[in-house]
């Protein structure tokens, strides 16, 4: 395959992954601009290789697809959840790309395993500041933490009912916390950071949760 396709092909890729990555970057998500961008260039990375061995021997890489499955571990174990955050999207897909570099040397395509380097550089670096550039887009949108307390019992009961609670009103939940206090750990603290455009929506919530006779105290307040 003359190299002028490979290019436009990895071009074209990273394009579509940019444009899937731009609206999950936009509403918060965790998978956002960079993770999708890395994925859609490791995958077509990938089917390159596959394609051009194909091409050139006629053997399909059995071998490749078990890379692909075992980098895949690999990358899982990068992937750490704290509270609602999960770190570690883009460093997984990165090692992901950097087996598709790898297996390209492998079967002597140094200048496609170059490309794609570039790419994998490009995108770490470049599209940092324009992600967050676009988490700011929806500045309009405030902090609020809601705080309740209740019994150890009650954690993944109250937990559900938030979760629920937040996903009905179409807001985000930036991270929540929960801390058991004292030696005897006879109360639980959740703390949720939500993102909203109006404080009446975490109002609603706050009633919603009030009338739960697990629940010993709830507030809320805007994060200034």
């Amino acid at each position: 395959m003359p190299i002028f396709d490979v290019l436009t092909r990895l071009i074209v890729a990273t394009i579509c992954g940019f444009a899937i990555g731009s609206e999950r970057q936009i509403h918060h998500r965790t998978a956002g601009l960079k993770t999708n961008s890395l994925v859609a260039l490791g995958a077509c990375a990938f089917t390159l290789l596959d394609f051009q061995n194909y091409a050139k021997y006629g053997t399909d890489l059995r071998v490749s697809a078990q890379i692909v499955s075992g980098i895949g571990f690999i990358g899982g174990g990068v992937i750490l959840k704290d509270g609602f955050n999960i770190k570690g999207l883009t460093t997984a897909a990165t090692l992901w790309c950097s087996a598709a570099a790898g297996m390209l040397v492998g079967m002597h395509y140094f200048l496609e395993a170059g490309i794609v380097s570039i790419f994998v550089m490009t995108i770490n670096t470049l599209l940092r500041p324009i992600a967050l550039v676009m988490d700011g887009v929806n500045s309009e949108e405030s902090e609020y933490v809601l705080r309740m307390s209740f019994a150890p019992s009650s954690e993944n009961k109250i937990k559900k009912i938030l979760l629920a609670q937040i996903e009905k009103h179409k807001l985000t939940a930036k991270d929540i916390k929960i801390e058991c206090e004292g030696s005897s750990k006879k109360e639980c603290v959740l703390d949720a950071v939500i993102l909203s455009k109006q404080s009446k929506k975490i109002e609603k919530i706050t009633h919603s949760l009030a009338i739960d006779s697990d629940i010993n105290r709830i507030s809320w307040d805007e994060i200034k």
